[in-house]
């Protein structure tokens, strides 16, 4: 059927029996009302029957709140009410519950519930015993007495531990009510039960009517409508004839829109494969252009490619500096310069300083490089002009080559891996890809898996290395040290996966594992030894001390354990002392307020000053083995090992020498008042067990 065929048709139209047109659209728009009627009045229903769920579960948790977990436990280890003390705890959980019931009249029942086994009991029942309302039934549920409804949202409270409400009423011989539960925990914060509550159901049937009566009202109005509509619509139909000349010229009109807008869509096309700002490719438009050119490859209509992914070195800081105005127009003149270099490649913006540049045809990959090095010499010797000023700028830049079957995806991924070696390298340098770079880049990758693996399967455990008297060569104290063994039996190096686990950001929970191991040995320490003042230091990075709730997950791992004031040491470096600054200092003072001691590792690498020293509330320097090893041959670092020594006293502060590895140092050490040491001439970091063994016996000649 063509158009004019359908238009004729339509011109017929008119003619059909206005009554039955009318009755039709009022057919048609009373379905459609009723419809909607049915979906806006099941939400508002639903909506009510929430609100009344929500409330209910809103009051279930309150109730939780006050609900003793400890108590509750008690009592179940106990056995039930079996003594005095447990009845006297019942008697006061069922108080706080009676309270909390007399502030909230619209309750008719709270208790409490926990979970044996399958089975699920009464726990606490503030109800008072007898039949209080005269139906012939004790009202009370005694401990340990067996509760039958056990719903699905019941056990999901009681097994996840998750607030909820019940869907829909539930009748018994107490009449009709609708319940809710909420988990309460002990101090330890395992689930010790669920708070149940029960109100009247006359809210949720109320909502219920409420629905109903909606659905009555809705339909009458939408009689009324519909039947005005189909009047409306007789009407409308007379018009239409009219209206049909102007319908042959809006035909017309139409026609040559559909031409306007092929050609707009053009347009439009080539706007969404261009950067807006440079007026190269995007990444759409180039990724497009690379798959185009590995087609023609495959199919021998081009010879060879190349890419290069290009990084502008110091942008960030320019374009923070002199404004993004500033810097879009540098992106700009940096373009040219390419451009001017590389004129027959194909250039995309990627996003933001990272361009990507394809060249095509014979040699490309030699074509590539001498265009790079170009470029390369251009900016070093020259400037760009970037808003009358004079701006030296270079890029780091990855190159790779096409290979056999090589997919858009991997060459860029490649190209990519070449520039941020090339950036590791340091600004204006050029990297070609190769092939060990992936395997380093798989290695690290693997190493990440392997490394939540064996966190998951607790295959780390705490090493300590002694800290000597030197004086009397007495164990005083230890370092713990995180050690990984596999499954296999093989150690990995710390200083292979610390690195991996710090940009991870799994060094936090290996800080904790580090603190509560070291505060579970200090118990066992002064078990063991007394009389013996044996500390024991954890090493904290800054990445754990930078969390806003650093001091408060430390003091919740000390109190778990009783241990002597001034028995836990916690190693800073003076790097996370300059990046957090006056916070950190807070901190460390809360963390000495709870008698933990605070000790400066790798003293003398960083950027200390003597101010600073001044105001850290520091105990202890530990001076960095590079002074302590040249000292046998450089006085200058005796003398510098010698200040650090006076500039302790002077603070009255503890010092450990780190790194000792013979007796010579050991001897001059103890000429200029070094008190502590540790290193290799001492021990290698050992388990706990030997460490332990040697507090007792540790006698090795200083």
């Amino acid at each position: 059927m063509t158009r004019w065929d359908a238009l004729v048709q339509l011109r017929a139209w008119h003619k059909l029996d206005n009554r039955l047109l009318s009755l039709v659209v009022s057919g048609i728009f009373l379905f459609a009302l009723l419809m909607l009627g049915v979906v806006v009045g099941a939400k508002y229903e639903n909506d009510q029957k929430n609100r009344v769920r929500n409330d209910l579960k809103t009051l279930a948790i309150a109730a939780a709140r006050i609900v003793d977990g400890d108590k509750h436990n008690l009592i179940r280890q106990s056995g039930g009410l079996v003594g005095e003390n447990e009845k006297k705890l019942y008697q006061e959980a069922n108080t706080e519950l009676r309270r909390f019931l007399q502030y909230h009249p619209e309750l008719c029942y709270i208790y409490t519930l926990f979970g044996d086994g399958e089975e699920v009991r009464f726990g606490f029942d503030p109800t008072e015993p007898g039949d209080q309302d005269g139906d012939g039934r004790d009202d009370k549920a005694y401990w340990g007495e067996g509760y039958d409804v056990k719903t699905p949202n019941l056990m999901a409270s009681i097994k996840r531990g998750m607030p909820n409400a019940e869907e829909e009423p539930q009748t018994d011989e107490w009449g009709t009510f609708m319940s809710a539960y909420a988990p309460f925990f002990d101090s330890q914060g395992e689930i010790a039960g669920v708070v149940g509550v029960d109100v009247r159901a006359d809210a949720y049937l109320n909502a219920v009517s409420i629905g109903r009566r909606f659905y009555a009202g809705w339909f009458i109005a939408s009689l009324l409508l519909a039947g005005f509509l189909g009047l409306w619509s007789m009407r409308l139909t007379q018009r239409v004839h009219r209206d049909f000349l102007g319908m042959l010229e809006a035909n017309r009109i139409l026609e040559h829109s559909n031409e306007e807008l092929a050609h707009l869509n053009a347009q439009l096309d080539q706007l969404a494969r261009t950067d807006k700002l440079t007026g190269v490719f995007n990444r759409m438009g180039f990724c497009a252009e690379l798959e185009s050119c590995l087609d023609e490859l495959e199919s021998g209509s081009e010879t060879d490619c190349a890419l290069a992914v290009m990084d502008l070195d110091g942008f960030k800081h320019s374009n923070d500096h002199y404004g993004h105005a500033f810097g879009d127009r540098m992106l700009v003149s940096f373009l040219e310069e390419v451009q001017s270099h590389l004129g027959d490649a194909v250039i995309g913006r990627m996003g933001g300083d990272e361009f990507i540049v394809l060249m095509k045809g014979e040699n490309a990959l030699n074509r590539l490089n001498m265009g790079l090095e170009s470029l390369r010499e251009r900016l070093s010797q020259y400037p760009l002009i970037v808003s009358f000023m004079a701006q030296f700028c270079s890029a780091s830049v990855g190159v790779v080559g096409y290979f056999d079957r090589a997919s858009g995806i991997d060459l860029m991924r490649r190209a990519d891996i070449a520039m941020y070696v090339a950036k590791a390298q340091g600004p204006g340098n050029i990297v070609q890809y190769e092939p060990e770079m992936g395997e380093a880049l798989e290695r690290r990758v693997e190493m990440e898996h392997e490394l939540r693996i064996a966190w998951e399967r607790k295959q780390f455990w705490m090493a300590v290395q002694p800290i000597v008297d030197l004086e009397r060569g007495r164990v005083i104290a230890g370092e713990m040290l995180i050690r990984w063994t596999r499954e296999d039996g093989k150690n990995v190096s710390p200083a292979e996966f610390i690195p991996v686990a710090e940009s991870m950001g799994l060094v936090e929970d290996m800080g904790l594992f580090a603190v509560e191991e070291a505060c579970r040995n200090l118990e066992r320490l002064g078990r063991e030894f007394p009389s013996r003042d044996i500390h024991l230091s954890v090493n904290i990075s800054p990445r754990q001390v930078n969390k806003p709730d650093f001091v408060e997950r430390i003091e919740a791992i000390v109190d778990q354990y009783s241990i002597e004031n001034g028995s836990l040491w916690l190693e800073l470096t003076e790097s996370s002392l300059i990046q957090e600054g006056a916070d950190v200092l807070e901190k460390m003072t809360r963390l000495r307020d709870m008698g933990i001691r605070i000790a400066l590792d790798d003293f003398g690498t960083g950027y200390s000053s003597l101010s600073m020293l001044m105001d850290i509330p520091l105990d202890c320097l530990k001076i960095d083995r590079s002074f302590v090893m040249r000292m046998t041959g450089d006085r200058q670092s005796v003398e510098l090992v010698r200040m650090i020594l006076e500039l302790s006293r002077l603070l009255n502060l503890d010092v450990v020498a780190e790194g000792i590895e013979s007796d010579n140092e050991v001897r001059i050490l103890r000429e200029m008042g070094c008190e502590w040491g540790q290193g290799f001439h001492y021990s290698r970091p050992i388990p706990m067990d030997e460490f332990v063994d040697g507090c007792g016996d540790y006698k090795k000649a200083a």
